[in-house]
């Protein structure tokens, strides 16, 4: 019964301290496994790839409707430029874990130009190697944790379902799972 105690006050500065604040005021960083301004991601299902690369994110204003959004923008460092955008309807979040939601394909396609994305909530979607053997992905439900968030850098792990398209074959349905973590750096996504 001893050691219970023990394990729980152990437990208890594991997963507070590193969220404790300096004698600034300034929480202390949280760390991953990453540089500054990358991140890593792995697809797995029907299409099944392992994806490096650069990370950054942008604070952003509709021209047409003057509404505030905020999107992740995660780029290969590969020849084939893959990327991933994870985006909401909101300025930056804080910290916190959000929900991943379904996109509206009517929007993609062009019949409704119109999202909505509730707060707290993002879409994400992926593109493999632009061009004639594209495969293209929308989220269907997961989840994204920012551990950080700050005007300079956004840190965290995404984990989320997804259906897809592969140009190549129009017919072919494509399922996969896409988890992954990145350590986004602020930037503008209109010049990545």
């Amino acid at each position: 019964m001893r050691y219970y105690g023990l394990l729980l006050s152990l437990l208890f500065m594991f997963f507070l301290l590193p969220a404790c604040e300096d004698d600034n005021g300034v929480a202390d960083p949280i760390t991953i496994d990453l540089d500054p301004a990358s991140f890593e991601m792995t697809i797995t299902g029907d299409f099944m790839a392992t994806v490096r690369g650069s990370a950054i994110f942008s604070e952003i204003t509709d021209p047409d409707t003057g509404e505030a959004g905020f999107v992740i923008y995660l780029v290969s460092h590969g020849g084939d430029n893959s990327s991933l955008a994870l985006a909401t309807g909101d300025g930056r979040p804080g910290s916190g874990t959000y929900q991943i939601v379904n996109v509206d394909e009517d929007v993609l396609e062009g019949i409704d130009d119109e999202m909505e994305i509730a707060p707290g909530q993002f879409v994400a979607w992926y593109q493999d190697n632009p061009g004639a053997e594209m495969k293209l992905f929308f989220s269907n439900s997961g989840y994204i944790t920012l551990m950080e968030s700050n005007p300079t850098a956004v840190v965290g792990t995404f984990e989320f379902d997804a259906d897809g398209i592969d140009a190549a074959d129009e017919e072919a349905e494509l399922s996969v799972e896409i988890s992954g973590q990145f350590y986004a750096l602020g930037g503008s996504v209109d010049h990545f």
